[in-house]
């Protein structure tokens, strides 16, 4: 029971106390769905073969063994999900991304898309991410710079622009492709005088230039 208590309490109170200092960043909900669902299935057998017939039968307690086996398991069909449709879409991984050692990514067709146009040492990567930045920075050799969870981060970011003439190159991620009102406040970030293409549906390719005198 002392082990239980501990194993329930003391990661909550770490845990909370981080979040408490940082700020909320995650940490709880991403700890006891997947370090820590160990724990909520040990119990949950724990109850069912300890506890008496009559005990278990009662609806309450089936509900308590209920959660404490279903989130874990849950937890690691979302993980199995995520990484077969990862590899079922056999993202092919650049050239750059390969001779670092690195796999596919949902960037990888961006990526080489972009090597094969950029000839100026001061272009830009731009990656707009769905989600976490994650190591997506390391897979170019170019300048790059990104920003997490871009759909809700984008109208705090700040306007664009270069001292310097260069290409900078916005790589979307897939899951924001479709959302028209993030694509406009994208294109509402970017100077109103630089050029604009799409290489692909998820590259914009902004030419800024400046005046020389």
């Amino acid at each position: 029971l002392l082990v239980y208590i501990a194993l329930f309490t003391v990661p909550f109170l770490g845990l909370g106390a981080v979040s408490n200092h940082h700020g909320f960043n995650n940490l709880i909900f991403h700890a006891y769905t997947k370090e820590f669902y160990n724990i909520f299935i040990l119990l949950g057998l724990t109850l069912i073969f300890s506890l008496d017939k009559q005990i278990c039968s009662t609806f309450l307690n089936r509900v308590l063994i209920g959660i404490f086996l279903g989130m874990p398991i849950i937890s690691s069909v979302s993980t199995f999900s995520t990484f077969t449709t990862n590899s079922l879409a056999k993202f092919s991984p650049s050239k750059f991304e390969t001779g670092q050692g690195f796999g596919g990514s949902e960037f990888s067709n961006a990526l080489t898309i972009v090597s094969g146009d950029s000839t100026d040492p001061n272009d830009v990567c731009f990656f707009l991410c769905a989600g976490d930045q994650r190591d997506y920075c390391l897979r170019t050799p170019m300048r790059s710079m990104s920003l997490h969870w871009a759909k809700g981060n984008i109208t705090k970011f700040s306007k664009l622009g270069s001292s310097v003439s260069l290409n900078l190159y916005c790589l979307i991620d897939p899951l924001l492709l479709q959302d028209d009102s993030f694509i406009n406040q994208l294109l509402d970030k970017l100077p109103h005088n630089s050029e604009i293409v799409r290489l692909s549906p998820e590259i914009f390719k902004v030419a800024i230039r400046t005046k020389t005198s």
